[in-house]
């Protein structure tokens, strides 16, 4: 995908020296002059805060602001020259212009985007954003090829999109699956409840009729082991409640936690579980009971932001 989903105002170019009580970066300018910026991370920014590294800043006009300057990125070399986003305040704006867009097709259709949704067991917890859909249940019948096909004899020059037994096993547009049944839910159906016969879909995105609303809550990730993307760098008893806050919506709802991959070296997702073991034992956890995880990678530059796709999940 090449199209920016974010464009950056007018950035400024500088050195980083120093970070100090969390909101503060004294940054040296190109021009020579030090500035004082605003650091929008409460984080450790675990191997992100590197003293001597370029860094990129926004610069507001607004007169009741103590600081007019914001640390938006920096660059690093932990594989090759990585911009990589530090303002937290971003990933969220972006998201919400990328759902606006339907970018992300894992998660189907939707009609409508909400924004800070309450939600939770006592009603007290936001979850960044709630999809709703109005799709109503859609009749199959004429979208369906109707002539049957035994499942052992559909293999053939014209039907290799089909399925084939193969070894005790369903193969199927070259992946495999140890039963038949879960697999036909891809491109077949049952006919008529005869086990042996199926029909082809001919709109595979007809049997997606999920209308469940969607939980949705964005992390903002930039740890890294090489390549290997990171979340979180730091015990988070917040990030702990919303895993707890996803779960018990499921499965009367969908809930998905999209981490925000704010560099584009990282190729690869995993919790951090150095950093927060009973985290990484939560999402797992998660994950059994039917969670979404959409780690999405994202290219940072000092133009704008794009999207690159998901990263491999390795849990």
């Amino acid at each position: 995908m090449s199209d920016f989903i974010y464009h950056y105002p007018t950035l400024y170019p500088g050195i980083l020296l120093k970070r100090y009580k969390r909101f503060f970066a004294d940054v040296q300018l190109t021009s020579g002059e030090i500035v004082t910026a605003h650091c929008p991370n409460t984080g450790p920014m675990k191997g992100v805060y590197i003293p001597g590294n370029p860094v990129q800043l926004s610069k507001t006009d607004n007169p009741k602001r103590k600081l007019a300057y914001t640390w938006e990125m920096i660059q690093l070399h932990d594989n090759e020259p990585t911009w990589v986003g530090v303002n937290t305040g971003l990933p969220n704006k972006i998201i919400k212009l990328a759902l606006q867009k339907y970018i992300f097709p894992e998660l189907g259709r939707y009609d409508e985007v909400k924004s800070e949704v309450v939600y939770g067991q006592d009603r007290k917890s936001r979850v960044d954003f709630c999809l709703l859909s109005e799709e109503k249940a859609i009749n199959l019948s004429n979208q369906l090829d109707t002539t049957p096909f035994p499942l052992e004899d559909c293999w053939n020059k014209n039907r290799r999109d089909k399925a084939v037994r193969c070894g005790g096993s369903l193969r199927y547009s070259n992946c495999r699956a140890e039963n038949a049944e879960e697999r036909a839910k891809e491109r077949l159906v049952i006919l008529d409840g005869n086990k042996s016969n199926y029909v082809e879909i001919k709109n595979k995105s007809l049997l997606m009729k999920d209308n469940r609303p969607i939980y949705l809550e964005v992390k903002n990730t930039t740890w890294t082991d090489k390549r290997l993307a990171l979340f979180p760098d730091t015990e988070t008893t917040r990030g702990q409640k919303h895993l707890r806050e996803l779960m018990a919506i499921l499965p009367q709802n969908r809930g998905v936690m999209l981490y925000f991959i704010n560099r584009s070296d990282c190729t690869h997702f995993a919790p951090g579980d150095n950093a927060d073991p009973i985290y990484g034992k939560l999402l797992r956890q998660a994950l059994s009971m039917g969670l979404e995880v959409l780690p999405c990678r994202f290219e940072t530059t000092p133009v704008g932001v794009k999207y690159l796709g998901l990263a491999e999940l390795q849990i």
